[in-house]
Formats: C-alpha cells, sequence, structure tokens
C-alpha cells in the first residue's frame, strides 16, 4: 500500500469523466473545472500508483486495461460517496440523481422504468435497449448501474434479483399450419426458416444451446436487433420468430407456440455490480421489482 497522501475521490472523479466522456475537454466540463485542472488530477492519480489509468485512442482518450478493471468499483465508490454527501447535507431523496440502465425485453422491464420514473421524477433516468451480452460488459465496467437481462441464472459475479420467470419458443403467424398445435416439438421445426435475435441476445445464446442438446436441425435466416423487426417479418412470411413468450402478448395478430424442451427455460434478471447494490436510486429501482413480486404473491393467494 502506498504510502503519503492517498489518491482523492476528486481525483477518480477526474478520471472517470475523462474516460467517460472520451476527452479532457468534454471531462472538464463534466467536472465543473477547467481542462488544465482536470489533466492534473488525472496525473496525480497516475503519479500516485506509478501506472497509468488512461491511454489515448486517436482522437478520443479511454480507460487503459487496468482503469477498466477497477472502473465498476471507482463508479460504485463515487455513487456511494456523492450518496454520502447528501444524506449529511440533509436531502434523503432521489433528486437530482442519475441512474443508468440498459433492458433487453421492453415488454418486461418498462412497465417498471415508467413506474420508477412516476414514483421518482427528480431521477434523471437513462434507459437504453440492447442485447443481453452486449449490456453485461457495460455493467461490469460501471458504464451502466444496472440492467434487465435474459439468462438461464444470475449472471457470474453480479447482484440480481429474478423478476420472471418466461420461456422461448416459436412465434408463427395464425394461418400458418403449425398455429393448430398447442405446442411444438424439435421436429416440427426442422426445415423452417427461422428469424432470430443477434449472436449476443440471450434469447438466441439459450435456444442455440438448446438445439445443439436436442440435436435438432433449426435454419436461421436472419439475426435481427430489435423484437419489432422479428415481428414484423414473421408477419411478412419470411420465417418464424424465435422470442420469449412475454414479447408476444400485445401482439394479437401473432400466436406464441412452445416447444417442448425444458432447456428453452429463459429467465429475466435485474442486475448490478455488488458495490452497487446500496447506491439509493439502483436499491429504489430493485425494491420496484421486489414489490411487484410480492403483490403478485398476495394475488396468488388472495
Amino acid at each position: 500500500m502506498s504510502k503519503g497522501v492517498q489518491i482523492s475521490l476528486k481525483q477518480l472523479q477526474a478520471v472517470e469523466l475523462v474516460v467517460r466522456h472520451g476527452g479532457y475537454t468534454a471531462g472538464a466540463q463534466a467536472l465543473g473545472v477547467s481542462q488544465p485542472t482536470v489533466s492534473n488530477l488525472v496525473l496525480a492519480a497516475e503519479s500516485h500508483f506509478s501506472c497509468k489509468l488512461v491511454e489515448k485512442e486517436g482522437a478520443r482518450v479511454k480507460g487503459t486495461p487496468l482503469y477498466d478493471a477497477i472502473r465498476g468499483q471507482v463508479v460504485a465508490l463515487l455513487a456511494l460517496s456523492a450518496e454520502i454527501e447528501d444524506t449529511l447535507a440533509g436531502h434523503r431523496d432521489l433528486k437530482q440523481t442519475t441512474l443508468r440502465l440498459g433492458y433487453t425485453t421492453y415488454q418486461i422491464a418498462i412497465p417498471y422504468v415508467a413506474e420508477f420514473a412516476q414514483i421518482h421524477p427528480g431521477v434523471d433516468l437513462e434507459a437504453r435497449a440492447m442485447a443481453t451480452h452486449d449490456l453485461l460488459p457495460l455493467i461490469r465496467s460501471g458504464e451502466l448501474d444496472l440492467g434487465f437481462v435474459t439468462a438461464l441464472e444470475c449472471p457470474e459475479g453480479l447482484f440480481g434479483t429474478l423478476v420472471t420467470p418466461n420461456q422461448i419458443g416459436v412465434v408463427l403467424p395464425q394461418s400458418h399450419p403449425l398455429a393448430a398445435k398447442s405446442a411444438l416439438n424439435w421436429s416440427d421445426i426442422a426445415g423452417e426458416k427461422l428469424l432470430q435475435r443477434e449472436h449476443s441476445s440471450g434469447t438466441r445464446r439459450l435456444f442455440e444451446a438448446a438445439a445443439r442438446i436436442a440435436q435438432a436441425d433449426v435454419t436461421t435466416i436472419l439475426g435481427l436487433g430489435s423484437w419489432g423487426s422479428i415481428a414484423a417479418l414473421v408477419r411478412g412470411g419470411a420465417g418464424l420468430g424465435i422470442a420469449l413468450e412475454a414479447e408476444c402478448g400485445q401482439e394479437p395478430d401473432l400466436l406464441f407456440r412452445p416447444i417442448r424442451d425444458r432447456n428453452l427455460r429463459a429467465n429475466h434478471y435485474l442486475v448490478t455490480l455488488p458495490a452497487m447494490k446500496h447506491v439509493a436510486p439502483v436499491r429504489a429501482m430493485f425494491d420496484r421489482v421486489e414489490a411487484r413480486k410480492d403483490a403478485s404473491a398476495s394475488d396468488d393467494f388472495s
């Protein structure tokens, strides 16, 4: 451990903002100081531990591999320190805070996001749609505070709670011959043209893993970036969609048919870094999920 003057939160904040905004000028603006000041803060942080924390990549400044490895903890530390300052100053609500989240399935995530925004109107809420395996690295690096992801189990190294269990199946138009069946076998879709999400999709990875285990013959003709694209192409007769059952509930002209395979179970989790779970806005989102689960459980026993 280094002796002497310890690294300060201000220095860490300067490093993080320079990396987040991709440059010293933008980082200085975000921190509310001059560019020379933010440059000195970053240099002081690097000098303290005799290591590089930021580096140039073309016109942008990015974190070094060393900083990227600890970035999630730095973001959590800065968030907690800001919360402590607010609490000590007497501001115990969630006003003037920011929550950055990602989600994979809007039909599942957006009701929670909308409810959170209504209850906590002072929070600056940023929500980004992306595939599970594009989202997870951003959570681990601290680029996002938390995320709704599709996975069989809670991703390793993250703190999470189960939002809802789901299953993966086939989406088809009502006029398709397979619509007469209540559930399908792998053999029913052999030779069918399948429309899936991109390769980084949690749903696609779970589906293809189950197909390999079953030694099923499946043919994917397109990998798409959104559920809306899959639904439109299914309607147009381009093929059959592969999706979560929850994605199909708002599509009255399309049908969902499960495949008889227990490996096609897909859970939806809300996840964050363990160090972030006590940060007020993150904790508040988890509280919304738990409150809905408690309400649902009460309805089941009423």
